[in-house]
């Protein structure tokens, strides 16, 4: 084994276990065997790897003893998206805990092989906590609007009337009507784009906490998106396995 591909799976093994405490930790390669696992699993284990081609992107898996995980990973605004799938064929109820699951975001691949520092390390965002901070931005830009308009002013021209009937106009400065107007139809589009977007939210995202035997759930796990770094590892916990995708991936500034 290469030393750089060595360092790279103790580091992963190393951050994953201790982050998760997890009896066993496997990571993705594309590799049908799998990549780098502790030495915890045992001849017994069954254990697999693969990759589906899709027309949103490539879906990785990893398949441990009738349990499979897919995830597929996208960064959308300041968010990165893990939409995962996982689907149960044994006897038994699986649990799992999706606000758990962790992300480690690295400037560089040589620093994550080198077992430096991440820049940040977390984990996911609950989708309650984000539909919250959705509704406050919404209520403090409306609140913002509200009072951009309420002192927004106009110019008016009026005509009056002098003591011996002539009459004259004069400009005088007034509260912008329109303004107000406006900004109230902006408020109404404002709160309409929230309920749609927190609908699409709480519609998508995974918070099940468990799957049926013999069954299977998706939704998608939201994560803090670190635009500077070009090298995140996702650990993801299932029962008392942990599954772990390493994602390279271009800087964007």
């Amino acid at each position: 084994m290469k030393p750089g591909i060595l360092a790279l799976a103790i580091s992963i093994l190393a951050i994953s276990a201790a982050a998760q405490n997890a009896r066993k930790v496997v990571v993705w390669s594309g590799d049908p065997a799998c990549g780098f696992k502790n030495r915890n699993f045992t001849p017994e284990d069954q254990l697999s790897c693969a990759s589906v081609a899709t027309d949103r992107g490539p879906v990785s898996t990893i398949t441990h003893n009738g349990v499979t995980l897919s995830a597929a990973f996208l960064d959308d605004g300041e968010f990165s998206i893990v939409a995962a799938h996982i689907a149960n064929k044994t006897a038994e109820v699986v649990g799992f805990d999706s606000d758990l699951w962790g992300a480690a975001h690295y400037r560089t691949r040589d620093d994550f092989i080198a077992r430096a520092q991440p820049l940040v390390a977390e984990t996911s965002m609950p989708s309650r906590d984000i539909i919250r901070s959705m509704a406050a931005g919404t209520r403090l830009n409306n609140s913002l609007g509200e009072f951009m308009s309420d002192i927004s002013m106009t110019a008016e021209t009026r005509e009056l009337k002098k003591l011996d009937g002539t009459k004259y106009k004069v400009t005088v400065i007034v509260p912008d009507k329109e303004a107000k107007v406006s900004e109230a139809r902006q408020g109404v589009t404002r709160v309409a784009s929230l309920t749609a977007e927190q609908q699409r939210i709480r519609s998508t995202a995974l918070t099940a906490k468990y799957v049926p035997a013999g069954g299977s759930i998706r939704g998608l796990v939201y994560f803090r998106r670190v635009k500077k770094a070009e090298f995140v590892v996702f650990s993801m916990r299932i029962a008392d396995t942990v599954f772990v995708f390493q994602l390279p991936r271009a800087r964007k500034d």
